[in-house]
């Protein structure tokens, strides 16, 4: 299913692509450039290409946001919802300085990104060159247990306005793709397993 979900979305995301703007139109709006792949995820800002979303992963007494994190980096690359290749690294990279290269698969296409933000709550990445959304978007994925011991992950994006970001935004691929991380990820606590 997870297959057939990824391979729908690269289908949809290069339909929409390319067929979105007649060729005269306007790519872009003037907006000034974000950090290059050598910056730690900035703070998040909120504008019309950014998104902000909060995602349950079940409720526990013994899971806190630091657990689920080490869980999550632990596992990165059997639970992310993008297969990634990030050269010898067998979970979530460590953020240094030249950041880590990862390649996200979706279908066809191979999406870089580095790994410029890890904490004992969250990890951040930034698209490179090359990525379907453009380069220099920011995501974050934070996690925490709220006082009704209730996990949750939230995924902040944002950076410079590009087509592919706008289209996967508005279609709803990205907060799929989101949605289906959050609940790997509970089912992976829910079992133990994280």
């Amino acid at each position: 299913m997870r297959k057939r979900f990824l391979h729908a979305a690269a289908l949809s995301l290069v339909a929409v692509v390319a067929t979105s703007l007649p060729a005269h139109a306007s790519t872009a709006p003037d907006v000034p450039r974000a950090s290059t792949a050598t910056t730690a995820v900035s703070n998040y800002v909120s504008s019309p290409l950014s998104y902000e979303y909060d995602y349950s992963l079940g409720s526990s007494f013994f899971y806190t946001g630091e657990s689920v994190m080490s869980g999550a980096a632990r596992t990165f690359l059997s639970t992310f919802p993008v297969p990634a290749n990030c050269g010898s690294y067998s979970q979530l990279p460590p953020a240094q300085t030249p950041p880590v290269r990862c390649n996200l698969s979706v279908g066809p296409l191979w999406n870089p990104i580095a790994v410029v933000s890890r904490t004992t709550t969250s990890f951040g990445f930034l698209s490179l060159p090359g990525h379907a959304e453009g380069a220099d978007r920011n995501i974050r994925f934070t996690f925490y247990r709220t006082p009704t011991f209730e996990l949750r992950m939230r995924v902040e994006g944002w950076g410079p306005w590009t087509l592919g970001a706008a289209t996967s935004i508005s279609t709803g691929v990205v907060n799929t793709m989101w949605q289906t991380y959050a609940n790997t990820l509970r089912t992976e606590i829910s079992n133990g397993r994280l």
